[in-house]
């Protein structure tokens, strides 16, 4: 039992440590997850839909990354619920994470 105890904590820990997922090259993915940033530091809710919608919108024209795609949406779905803070410290991770590819 105190095995498993101490188990799960270290694996959330571990899960979140890695790298961010990368969005990438595309100017327009900066600008959104800059908007998103500007969205949720701020608590502005029809701010963030509508980040939301253009996030979707960079995910039908396959401008972002699969992966990238769920951090944020992810991301979105804890400020739709109330978690602003939380949602902006994951974000804040995300975005320091992002490195410029060279193309």
């Amino acid at each position: 039992m105190r095995l498993a105890t101490l188990f799960v904590p270290l694996t959330i820990c571990l899960a979140g440590c890695g790298k961010p997922a990368q969005i990438g090259n595309d100017p327009e993915c900066f600008r959104t997850v800059d908007a998103l940033y500007t969205a949720v530091t701020s608590r502005r809710p029809p701010l963030l839909e509508q980040c939301a919608v253009n996030i979707e919108k960079l995910r039908a024209a396959d401008k972002i990354r699969d992966a990238a795609y769920a951090e944020l949406s992810g991301i979105v779905e804890r400020a739709r619920g109330g978690d602003w803070k939380p949602a902006a410290e994951r974000l804040h991770w995300f975005m320091r994470g992002q490195k410029r590819e060279k193309e």
